[in-house]
C-alpha cells in the first residue's frame, strides 16, 4: 500500500508583482526557498500552494481551501513583514504545524543591526509573536541556543542555506581552478550595515570592490549579472578564492559554506 504523503503549503521569500527594476534582485530571482520545495519533494512531502510574499498578500484566501497540513514560510520575519501580515489576516485555516525558515543571522553580534528598533532580533521577535510558529529553522547554533531560551514553546533547529546537491558539475581540481579572486556580491546591496555606520574605517561594498580591483597580487573577477542560487555554485567552482563582501550582517554563512563545497577558499571581509 502506497504511503500517504504529507501536503505542505509555502510562502516564499520573493516578490512577483512589482516591475523588476523596483525589486531587489534576491527577491525575484530563484532563491533558496525554491530549493526548500525541491528538497522536501525528494524527502516525500507533497508541495501544494506556493506564493511569493507580495502576492500572498493579495491571494492568501486561496490557502483557506488548501488540504495541506503544514505551512512553511521563508525569510518572512525579515522581508515584507507588513505584506505577509496583511495576507495572514485573511487565512482562517488552522495548520497542524507552522514552520519558519530564517534567511539571516538573528541573535548573533554579527546579525543585521542599525539601531534598537531596526535590527534582525527585533524584527524576528515581532514576527514570532504575531505568527507563533511551531518550528523555526535557524542558520547558526548560536541562534538555536538563544531561541531555545527565549521561546521554549517552539522547536528551534539548525539548517543551512548551502547544500552540496546544488553543485551540479564535478568539483574542479585545485590546479584547474583560476588563480583569481571571485566577487559575486552586489555592490549596491546593504550599504547601511552596522559596521559601516559604527566604524569610521569600515568600507561599503562599493569601496571594497574598488580596493580589490586596484590590487595587483591576483587577478580580480567580478560579474555584473545576477546569478541564481544554483548558478553561484557553478561560477564559484571555477575559482580558487571567493571574496565574501561586507553585508548587512557581516558574516554570510551560506556563501562561506558554498565556497567550501566547491573546494575554494572563502575570504571573509568583516571591516
Amino acid at each position: 500500500m502506497q504511503q500517504q504523503r504529507l501536503h505542505v503549503d509555502f510562502v516564499l521569500q520573493k516578490e512577483h508583482l512589482k516591475p523588476h527594476d523596483l525589486v531587489h534582485e534576491t527577491m525575484y530571482m530563484p532563491s533558496h526557498s525554491e530549493f526548500v520545495i525541491e528538497v522536501m519533494s525528494r524527502l516525500g512531502f507533497k508541495p501544494n500552494l506556493s506564493l511569493g510574499i507580495d502576492d500572498f498578500a493579495q491571494a492568501s484566501f486561496l490557502y483557506n481551501q488548501s488540504a495541506a497540513e503544514v505551512l512553511v514560510v521563508c525569510g518572512v520575519d525579515q522581508h515584507l513583514k507588513e505584506a505577509f501580515s496583511a495576507g495572514w489576516q485573511q487565512v482562517h485555516k488552522r495548520y497542524a504545524k507552522k514552520v519558519l525558515l530564517v534567511s539571516e543571522p538573528i541573535f548573533s553580534p554579527l546579525a543585521y543591526y542599525v539601531d534598537e528598533g531596526h535590527n534582525a532580533a527585533h524584527f524576528h521577535e515581532q514576527f514570532i509573536h504575531h505568527f507563533a510558529p511551531d518550528i523555526v529553522m535557524y542558520l547558526s547554533a548560536y541562534d538555536v541556543l538563544e531561541a531555545r531560551k527565549r521561546y521554549p514553546q517552539q522547536v528551534s533547529l539548525l539548517y543551512s542555506l548551502a547544500d552540496p546537491d546544488l553543485c551540479l558539475a564535478p568539483v574542479l581540481p585545485w590546479a584547474e581552478k583560476a588563480n583569481a579572486l571571485l566577487w559575486l556580491g552586489k555592490t549596491q546591496a546593504w550599504e547601511f550595515s552596522r559596521r559601516v555606520q559604527q566604524l569610521p574605517t569600515a568600507q561599503s561594498r562599493a569601496q571594497q570592490q574598488a580596493f580589490f580591483e586596484a590590487q595587483t597580487h591576483l587577478p580580480f573577477r567580478a560579474f555584473k549579472q545576477q546569478f541564481t542560487f544554483r548558478e553561484c555554485y557553478q561560477v564559484a567552482n571555477q575559482y580558487r578564492f571567493q571574496l565574501q563582501p561586507l553585508s548587512g550582517f557581516a558574516f554570510h554563512s551560506a556563501r562561506a559554506v558554498q565556497a567550501a563545497i566547491v573546494q575554494s577558499i572563502p575570504i571573509l571581509l568583516l571591516h
